[in-house]
């Protein structure tokens, strides 16, 4: 993990933005399933660019 970063923090909802390097997809997959086992997280996604 490079950078973890809260985007206009609210009292019922945050947003994070959480850079990582990963050596291959099979690795991204698995951080991308982590967070969306937690009933808190609403939603995870992949911004490329």
């Amino acid at each position: 993990m490079s950078n973890l970063r809260i985007v206009d923090p609210a009292a019922e909802w945050s947003e994070m933005l959480v850079n990582v390097e990963m050596r291959d997809t099979g690795g991204l997959a698995k951080i991308l399933r982590a967070p969306q086992a937690c009933p808190e997280v609403t939603q995870v996604e992949r911004a490329r660019g």
